[in-house]
């Protein structure tokens, strides 16, 4: 997970990274699909939730893309003008597991 800025929203937003620089990302039957091989949401996301999209993305040099974990209602890296998070507008990153309270 991630904190960055959001020029084009003009917010600061929480997400999970879901693509590096040269991954390429496809979304098929409600499935991410990353460099070819399904990404294993299940640490994260119920089975029965899926992730729709009609593009394909090539993550450039020094960016990621960004996906919530609320996908059905997320505004995400697939809906942004500019889809592609530039390392430098991020300014915190979450690495490990959070329990329920």
């Amino acid at each position: 997970m991630v904190a960055f800025h959001s020029d084009e929203l003009g917010l600061e937003l929480a997400k999970r990274v879901i693509g590096i620089p040269g991954d390429e990302i496809l979304f098929l039957g409600g499935k991410v699909i990353i460099n070819g091989q399904p990404l294993d949401e299940s640490g994260y996301i119920p089975e029965h939730i899926e992730t729709y999209c009609n593009k394909s993305f090539q993550v450039p040099k020094d960016c990621v893309f960004v996906m919530g974990d609320n996908r059905e209602y997320s505004y995400d890296s697939r809906e942004y003008d500019q889809p592609y998070i530039s390392v430098d507008c991020i300014d915190g990153k979450l690495m490990g597991q959070i329990d329920a309270l």
